[in-house]
């Protein structure tokens, strides 16, 4: 009925023009994690902090909360399935 092939332009001009800008600010201030003041290097956890977060929030809870999202979003589906 309507043609929407160009509707999706300007958002990514958008999108493109934002992530650009905020890439070239990223980059200026790239050794730093607070500007002129803290380094990168400086600002790295111990290596037992980093183990313990791999380990216990990227294998363990992740996991969880991705299983959580994808149940929530298909029981909400159907609900719009049968109000509709």
């Amino acid at each position: 009925m309507f043609d929407t092939a160009g509707m999706n332009c300007p958002f990514r001009w958008f999108i493109s023009i934002f992530l650009s800008a905020f890439g070239t600010l990223a980059v200026s201030f790239w050794p730093y994690m607070i500007p002129f003041v803290l380094t990168i290097d400086e600002a790295v956890a111990p290596y037992s902090s980093l183990a313990f977060m791999f380990w216990g929030e990227g294998l363990f809870i992740f996991p969880l909360m991705l299983l959580y999202t994808m149940t929530s979003y298909q029981c909400l589906q159907r609900e719009g399935r049968i109000l509709a």
